[in-house]
């Protein structure tokens, strides 16, 4: 049998308890017991000798090997794809540096002979290279301090925990959770090149170093948003 309300400060009043519990509790996330995942979710029950051992991170792509490549994909793109996986472990690099490594100048040399068919001398094989260090720019992947033209010998660095790492962890342990959109606002208010740092290369990072520290578990509650499991 339905009861009508017929008091509106007790409709009012049911209204702003429903609303106070959905932000106590409902939008919460909620832990639960992998008995229950099970059970309900067809979730195959974790062994208790690893159900707190955190699950294993994806391994990282293999890098491109422009010797297996076919020549349609002698490109900018996967030689930034290459640079890109070879300074992720990084914290800065110079483009000369770059080309000292044979994979590195093998691809470069690829592609040089993609684009210019006749030929190709050392500088254009650099000029190749620095249209793929370019992307990296324009991606948020690496600064260029100075804001100089790119020369053989600038120094580039290269975004990543090393130099984020602290500021995330910071606004972890003041705030109990981490907005992306905030931190990267804050990173690229330093200027000096950190101004062309990407939203997105900032979220890569910020789920890196969260999912990283020992003895907290973190998710994302919504897009953006991390927030620590109490």
């Amino acid at each position: 049998m339905l009861d009508i309300v017929t008091d509106q400060n007790v409709e009012t009043q049911a209204w702003e308890e429903r609303v106070a519990f959905k932000r106590s509790t409902l939008s919460k996330p909620w832990k639960l017991p992998s008995s229950i995942l099970s059970k309900h979710h067809n979730h195959k029950p974790l062994n208790p000798t690893t159900a707190d051992v955190p699950s294993k991170i994806k391994p990282k792509p293999k890098p491109i090997d422009f010797k297996n490549l076919p020549l349609a994909a002698h490109s900018v793109r996967n030689l930034k794809l290459l640079i890109l996986s070879h300074i992720s472990t990084l914290p800065r690099f110079t483009p000369a540096e770059l080309l000292s490594l044979q994979n590195i100048h093998f691809a470069a040399t690829c592609v040089a002979n993609h684009d210019f068919k006749k030929g190709v001398t050392e500088r254009e094989i650099a000029s190749i290279l620095f249209g793929a260090l370019n992307l990296l720019l324009r991606d948020g992947n690496i600064i260029l301090p100075n804001k100089s033209s790119i020369r053989l010998n600038e120094t580039f660095i290269v975004v990543g925990k090393w130099n984020l790492g602290s500021t995330v962890k910071s606004a972890a342990k003041r705030d109990g959770k981490v907005v992306v959109k905030d931190l990267w606002k804050k990173v690229v208010s330093w200027g000096s090149g950190w101004e062309g740092t990407t939203k997105g290369v900032v979220g890569d990072i910020v789920e890196e170093v969260l999912c990283g520290i020992e003895g907290e578990e973190w998710v994302e509650s919504k897009s953006g948003v991390w927030t620590r499991l109490e």
